[in-house]
C-alpha cells in the first residue's frame, strides 16, 4: 500500500469505497450504527477506522434516501396536480354540457400518498 500526499493508492481506494458501500446499505437494511461498526472491528478493522468508514457510509445512506424522496415526491406531485386538473377540465367542461364530471380519485390519492412517502423518506435520509 502506497502513500502518496497522504492519500491510499488507487485500489486501496476502491476497496474502502465499497467498505462505504456496504455500511451504507446494512445501515439502510435497518442495521445500526453500533452494529455495523461492531462488524468492522470484527473484520480487522481498528475501532476508530470501523467509525470513519460507518460515519461515511451513515452520510452516503442519508444522502440516497434525500434524494430517493426528492424523486418521490416531485413523482407524486406530478399525479396529484395532472388528477386535479383533470378533474378540474371535466367540471368546466360540465358546465359547457358535458353531461358528466370525471374525477380523478387514483391519481389524486397515489399522488398524494407518493408525496407523503416521499417526504418521509427525505425526512428520514
Amino acid at each position: 500500500m502506497e502513500h502518496r500526499n497522504g492519500l491510499f493508492d488507487a485500489e486501496h481506494e476502491s476497496y474502502l469505497a465499497t467498505v462505504v458501500e456496504w455500511s451504507a446499505r446494512a445501515m439502510a437494511k435497518g442495521r445500526s450504527y453500533k452494529a455495523v461498526v461492531e462488524s468492522l472491528v470484527y473484520a480487522g478493522y481498528a475501532p476508530d477506522v470501523a467509525e470513519a468508514l460507518a460515519t461515511r457510509g451513515r452520510e452516503l445512506k442519508k444522502a440516497a434516501f434525500r434524494e430517493e424522496g426528492e424523486v418521490a415526491m416531485k413523482v407524486g406531485l406530478i399525479w396529484l396536480v395532472g388528477g386535479v386538473g383533470v378533474t378540474a377540465l371535466s367540471a368546466a367542461l360540465a358546465e359547457l354540457g358535458l353531461p358528466f364530471i370525471l374525477i380523478a380519485w387514483g391519481a389524486i390519492v397515489w399522488g398524494a400518498l407518493t408525496v407523503l412517502r416521499g417526504f418521509s423518506r427525505w425526512v428520514s435520509g
